[in-house]
């Protein structure tokens, strides 16, 4: 495969996922979304980090590849009906959406701009109850693409009868505190006049040349082409009848393409399939894929007709998804139509296997064409037409339609229009107001134009700055079925004024607040600040306080270590973890070391030190010490103050949850438990997983399955 060669914009957004942001990827249609995501992938993947790739609906996620599964069904809730409740108690039951949910690293959500509030709302809950975490979506990364601009989501509004249809309005949405990054460079188009039209289009404000170069498609003579423009409609109806039209004509005889169907029971390598689909579960699973794919389950064909070709079949040749020709004939052999196109020579079109996302056992085999008299705007969402008719009048009922339509050609050369009425493009103003939001919030560090900068002719104008830190729309909000009882009411309770709480669960904040206002609070932050001014301090001051992002009522085990590492890379704010992709330090490989003795080797069969999934599951990785210099093990110990903190922090455990479970490796550990006031049944000692001290102890004590006979819900100790 052929290098992704990105441009600024890409190479910006891939940044921002490479340092674990949750970012929203937007941009107008042709920007190159699809070679950014097939980016994130290749870099994911070569760091061993999971990443799951989804989108809202199933047409869109065939069209994506890299084994793309509808968000639905990645997620385990079918059609989402029903309370998060009952949503959460079905997953519980199935162990494989339960594990994706629970193993997830990086997420990325295509077609956001289809997502309801309702379910967005829902699967943030989830995810915080799933993985124990009150980090949006449970502590998974998301990458979220998709422009609100063009088809919003059919809804008719939230259950609890809310106005609001679109995802941006939900008070989730808000707490995951996306990054946002525009596309700014459209791939598809190369016209100058075409994108500023298309951007005038996107936002529902033409100016008076862009209206005037429309007018100028209308009533072309198209009916002279060889290959007849592509109709785009918006009501199926009128494609089915147009296509039925233009086949009668013709008056030759059809040939009938039946879509069959293959179930395998082995893939590729060999390996067989864990799932089989038969009989009602078979036909749902491929009447749902009919419904979601380009294909047509019957297609009839006949010389002289119109074509388009539905997958890439040749990208250098230039034969791909979009492309369009004539059925010249049929191979005598098979009957497989052969095409002539654009460009070239005639070329014979063989089946094509389409694999179910879902279940991998599944395909279904078709000729991969469609009569292309005519097709609707929704179908061609993600083709690239070289010639289409658009038809902007009174059926184009949606806002955000017409920019879809005329945004499917790569020049005003392949633009023809059919009806014309300028009031259709529109935009909706609920969506207009957020992209304006976006750009008056934030540093204009890194500025793309959202909305054309001119103020020419009467046209509608709004430059997006965004900065390249996270976006300041305020604390994190939790579920209250996510906190107790006593923590549910606590809304006025004022974010600590201390760098780096953003990830801090709001529980810890009364706690936080009190310490940084005290005189040893004080002390101890104004040492670090001006540490930080003369050396090199870890970890970085966004993760300091990263221990706390689990609600206070959740931790069920400590684990106590002295003070963060020190080599450059390392610390990430839990104790002993390290972040994706960093090499493990000797504590930590004597750690797995000592968990795959003590429960098998598959527990920890990666090279990761990311120690996540263990804080997701209610395991707090404190160090007594938050700090330290570069290269100098123990440099703030006793000479900062944050002792002082991490007692309160232990007591305020303690206070909350009596019977959690302290492993405390070493001396150090050991002393702080004590002073804390833990029980001592409570305590598991053993000396440090240090190289200098393992083998005098800790190798052979089995923690972790100890801990887990002492906890009512036992921690799943995998790292994967």
């Amino acid at each position: 495969m052929p290098p992704i060669i990105l441009n600024a914009d890409q190479e910006a957004a891939l940044a921002l996922v490479k340092e674990g942001k949750h970012i929203f990827l937007t941009g107008p249609a042709g920007a190159g979304k699809s070679t950014l995501i097939q980016a994130i992938v290749g870099w994911a993947t070569q760091e061993r980090k999971r990443v799951d790739v989804t989108a809202l609906t199933g047409c869109a996620a065939l069209l994506l590849g890299q084994k793309a599964k509808t968000l639905h069904s990645w997620a385990g809730v079918g059609l989402a009906k029903g309370t998060t409740e009952m949503l959460l108690a079905t997953i519980q039951k199935m162990a494989y959406a339960k594990r994706r949910w629970k193993t997830a690293k990086l997420l990325i959500i295509d077609e956001i701009s289809m997502m309801t509030p309702d379910l967005f709302e829902k699967l943030d809950a989830i995810g915080k109850a799933l993985r124990n975490s009150a980090q949006p979506w449970g502590g998974i990364q998301l990458v979220v693409c998709g422009d609100f601009f063009q088809l919003p989501p059919v809804s008719k509004g939230w259950d609890t009868g809310k106005t609001a249809r679109f995802v941006f309005d939900s008070p989730a949405w808000t707490a995951a505190r996306f990054q946002p990054v525009l596309l700014s460079k459209i791939e598809r188009q190369t016209d100058a006049a075409f994108q500023t039209l298309l951007n005038e289009a996107r936002v529902g404000s033409l100016s008076e040349t862009s209206i005037a170069i429309l007018k100028s498609r209308k009533g072309l003579p198209w009916k002279d082409l060889t290959i007849k423009p592509t109709l785009l409609f918006s009501r199926n109806a009128d494609v089915d009848a147009i296509n039925e039209a233009n086949l009668s004509a013709l008056g030759r005889p059809l040939r009938v393409y039946e879509a069959r169907t293959r179930v395998d029971k082995k893939d590729e390598e060999g390996v067989e399939y864990d799932d089989i689909p038969t009989g009602e579960l078979l036909e749902r699973l491929v009447q749902k894929m009919d419904a979601d794919s380009s294909y047509s389950t019957r297609l009839e064909l006949c010389e002289g007709c119109q074509v388009m070709l539905l997958f890439n079949k040749d990208v250098e040749g230039g034969l791909v998804n979009g492309s369009r020709g004539i059925v010249v004939g049929f191979r005598k052999e098979d009957g497989a139509p052969i095409v002539q196109f654009l460009r070239g020579e005639p070329v014979c079109i063989d089946t094509h296997e389409w694999k179910n996302n879902d279940v991998p056992s599944l395909k279904r085999i078709q000729i991969p064409l469609r009569v292309a008299y005519a097709v609707t705007i929704h179908k061609s969402q993600g083709a690239t037409l070289d010639c289409a008719l658009v038809d902007i009048g009174s059926s184009t009922f949606e806002c955000g339609q017409a920019y879809v339509a005329l945004s499917r050609v790569r020049n005003l050369e392949s633009l023809y229009i059919h009806n014309l009425d300028i009031t259709k493009i529109r935009a909706d103003p609920r969506v207009k107001e957020f992209y304006e939001s976006l750009a008056d919030v934030g540093t204009p560090t890194c500025t793309r134009v959202i909305m054309d900068s001119s103020e020419k002719e009467g046209h509608v104008s709004q430059s997006a700055s965004f900065s390249s830190e996270e976006l300041p729309f305020g604390p994190p909000t939790t579920p209250a079925s996510v906190l107790s009882d006593t923590e549910s009411d606590d809304s006025d309770v004022s974010v600590p004024n201390i760098s780096g709480v953003q990830c801090v669960h709001r529980s810890w904040w009364p706690l936080l607040e009190t310490w940084a206002a005290s005189e040893a609070g004080q002390r101890t932050l104004q040492k670090v600040a001006d540490a930080r001014k003369s050396t090199t301090v870890f970890p970085a001051e966004a993760d300091v306080f990263a221990a706390l992002q689990i609600p206070l009522n959740a931790v069920k085990v400590v684990i106590l270590g002295q003070d963060p590492y020190h080599e450059p890379g390392q610390a990430m704010g839990l104790s002993f973890s390290v972040r994706q992709g960093v090499k493990l330090p000797p504590s930590l490989k004597n750690i797995r070391k000592e968990l795959k003795a003590d429960l098998g080797e598959d527990v920890w069969s990666s090279e990761t030190g990311d120690l996540t999934p263990w804080v997701q599951q209610g395991v707090l990785l404190l160090n007594t010490v938050l700090t330290v210099e570069e290269g100098k093990a123990a440099s703030h110990a006793k000479k900062i103050g944050w002792e002082v903190l991490t007692q309160q922090i232990l007591k305020a455990v303690l206070e909350t949850n009596p019977d959690v479970v302290f492993l405390a490796w070493g001396k150090f550990a050991q002393a702080a438990a004590k002073e804390a006031g833990v029980l001592a049944a409570n305590i598991l000692e053993t000396t440090h997983p240090s190289p200098l001290s393992a083998s005098k102890g800790f190798l052979g004590s089995r923690p972790f399955s100890k801990a887990n006979t002492k906890l009512r819900e036992p921690i799943d100790w995998i790292i994967v």
